[in-house]
């Protein structure tokens, strides 16, 4: 235990650390905060029946991402879209064509303006929803979405602002239209009696977990949901709250005491015109049974998240911080180790007596990281039931993975089915693998038995889709802020080991290899990355230079003049 209290606790971001009762942040509320049935009873009561339903086909998280950007751009034309503009870089490096980039800035120029006019210009509300369209297909592959699963393929020329403003469905269209329609007469005439009109959009809390609200106006922070929640028996669709929900927003609210002194809970559901308010007072003595003051409960939250092993913790939160913290320690030793080399000692180390060949990649959270790489609900429900079939768990046990984590005698199976998925289903794997579908069904499932040349062509094919290196990267920063480091002073150097995929090293040689290198390129492309495996925000990223590595003991190493390693020429 003296061990763990030494280590600094990795937080991943508010909605990830919320997503299941057994994880730390939940435990800690489950006890500070434990009554929380009256107050699902409360909210279910006062949500109406009618419910405006998403377009069938139309992907959610786009429309999700799309809504949320018309909303902003309508209220604040100055607003940021740095990941749109990372978007544009990760497929300008997978089509090599550089101009999606200035794409992308032309987009976010041309929302600014549409965002201004769009109270005087009839047409230019109409504009500016398109191009927010565009923004969140952008903004899906900064997040992950392989460029090959979006919609953006459809592109068939250089790409230009007025084809991205092509791409948005006419149902999408008409859906968001809707939800502004409500959000203009419900929640602009709330926020403007709480803040006379000035609102805060995106606020973070500067505190040891990564996290922003949607808008603070004045004293009230304000969540909004553009979901149909549940589904009665017979379909129809039902809006209630749930701990995940709650917990997020007491969390914001909590942790923006310091300096917005926030005294009001605002959740906003344009889909069922349903506009909730807590005071938080109220709020918080429901919850704990008795009278709790807002600043005290905020200040031991912040103090839970810097120790979350502290001798004020409660024992269920600390117990779960070790027991989590322990599974991704046990996690980053595995992406270490998961290199071409390591896989075939691994496999030689294990003793396997079945030829299992094991998926290079992390445990944690290998399911959840899997289902954000699906660009559909119909992929991830493929994917799901690839997953079931080759674990032989049911989908309850299944969707548990993705916040608890793998079992550790269902990583390989899941790692099989990943490979299968990516290869296009069971029929295709099996056509690449050159077996039967029922022998490449008991392959992902970890049965039966393959011989020499049949392994060699799995192992190909499925490495080939993984494709999946350690790169040793050291970067001169300017600033960093992150849950995995301290407060850095200016033009301090860092390094860090990433796990990417083969492809992508091979983009990042190209970038600082060519006839005029696009140092810019390459640090947008790692710091996707550097958000997802170390906890490093882009937004407070401002890096200045690459610099040659220290010794590691990665197989791959970024330079100035290249990436070294294996198969690329001495730098």
């Amino acid at each position: 235990m003296a061990m763990m209290q030494d280590a600094t606790f990795r937080w991943v971001s508010v909605t990830e650390e919320l997503r299941a009762a057994e994880q730390p942040l939940r435990q800690w509320f489950s006890v500070r905060l434990p009554h929380v049935r009256s107050v699902y009873r409360d909210f279910a009561e006062t949500v109406p029946p009618d419910c405006v339903q998403p377009p069938v086909g139309v992907d959610a998280h786009t429309l999700g991402a799309a809504f949320e950007y018309c909303l902003g751009a309508s209220a604040d034309s100055c607003a940021e879209m740095d990941l749109v503009i990372n978007g544009a870089v990760w497929v300008g490096v997978t089509t090599g064509d550089r101009g999606w980039a200035d794409t992308a800035r032309e987009l976010v120029v041309y929302l600014h303006q549409q965002a201004a006019d769009s109270a005087t210009v009839p047409s230019a509300q109409a504009r500016l929803v398109r191009g927010c369209w565009a923004a969140a297909l952008l903004t899906e592959i900064s997040r992950g979405v392989p460029f090959e699963r979006s919609a953006l393929t459809a592109l068939s020329a250089a790409p230009t602002v007025d084809g991205l403003l092509e791409l948005m469905p006419a149902e999408a269209e008409h859906d968001i239209n809707v939800l502004l329609a409500r959000s203009r007469r419900i929640l602009l005439p709330f926020t403007t009696s709480r803040a006379a009109g000035k609102v805060v959009y995106g606020p973070t809390f500067n505190s040891p977990i990564p996290g922003d609200a949607d808008l603070i106006a004045g004293r009230s922070l304000i969540e909004i949901k553009a979901v149909i929640g549940r589904r009665r028996r017979d379909g129809t669709p039902r809006w209630g709250m749930d701990a995940r929900t709650l917990y997020q927003v007491l969390t914001y609210g909590l942790l923006a005491q310091t300096q917005w002194a926030i005294d009001e809970l605002v959740v906003f559901n344009p889909r069922y015109a349903h506009l909730q308010v807590w005071r938080l007072d109220a709020l918080l003595a429901q919850m704990a049974g008795g009278p709790v003051c807002a600043a005290t409960l905020g200040s031991q939250l912040r103090e839970f998240l810097e120790n979350p092993y502290g001798p004020c913790v409660p024992d269920a939160a600390r117990r779960a911080a070790v027991a989590l913290s322990e599974c991704r320690e046990d996690n980053a030793g595995r992406v270490r180790s998961a290199t071409a080399r390591g896989i075939a000692a691994q496999r030689r180390s294990d003793g396997d007596d079945d030829h299992r060949w094991r998926y290079p990649g992390p445990r944690w959270p290998l399911y959840s990281a899997l289902l954000e790489s699906a660009a559909t609900s119909e992929s991830r429900s493929a994917l799901a039931k690839l997953v079931g079939q080759a674990t032989a768990c049911k989908a309850s046990t299944v969707r548990s993975w993705q916040a608890r984590g793998v079992p550790e005698d269902r990583v390989n199976q899941v790692r099989r089915a990943a490979a299968v998925w990516q290869l296009g289903g069971i029929e295709a794997a099996a056509k690449v693998f050159g077996l039967t579908p029922r022998r490449t069904a008991a392959w992902m499932a970890g049965r039966g038995r393959q011989h020499g040349d049949e392994l060699a062509r799995i192992e190909a094919a499925s490495c080939a889709v993984a494709g999946v290196v350690s790169l040793r990267v050291r970067i001169s920063r300017v600033r960093l802020a992150g849950a995995c480091a301290p407060r850095c002073r200016p033009r301090q150097v860092a390094g860090w080991t990433l796990q990417l995929g083969a492809e992508t090293v091979q983009r990042l040689h190209r970038l600082i290899t060519g006839v005029f290198a696009d140092i810019d390129a390459v640090l947008e492309i790692l710091s996707g990355p550097l958000r997802e495996q170390h906890s490093v925000e882009i937004p407070c990223i401002r890096f200045a230079d690459i610099l040659v590595p220290d010794d590691g003991d990665t197989q791959y190493a970024l330079t100035p003049e290249g990436v070294r390693g294996p198969g690329y020429p001495p730098c």
